[in-house]
């Protein structure tokens, strides 16, 4: 068996670490920037946001525009699709 002197096992432990923080901070740059890009790319910002009382009055609109929330996943959580959803919720289908 071979005896490794401390220093080496230290600079060992140092590049690991290292290692694992450049990994994690690429990764978490990955996450971000995936997330930039599909917020991006979502049609929200060219699309005026309509009330719920809006979608309330506008039964249909308010079915259709559901449709599409649950095409793109990407728009669920917008507040054209929030306050659809609820219109719905409020009138009742």
């Amino acid at each position: 068996m071979k005896i490794v002197p401390v220093t080496q096992v230290i600079v060992l432990l140092l590049i690991a670490s290292m290692i694992g923080i450049v990994v994690k901070s690429v990764l978490t740059n990955v996450d971000l920037n995936a997330l930039q890009a599909a917020s991006a790319s979502s049609h929200t910002s060219t699309e005026e946001t309509k009330s719920a009382i809006w979608y309330v009055n506008r039964r249909d609109e308010a079915l259709k525009h559901i449709q599409e929330c649950r095409k793109d996943i990407s728009l669920g959580y917008t507040e054209n699709c929030i306050n659809a959803e609820y219109a719905i919720k409020i009138i009742g289908q």
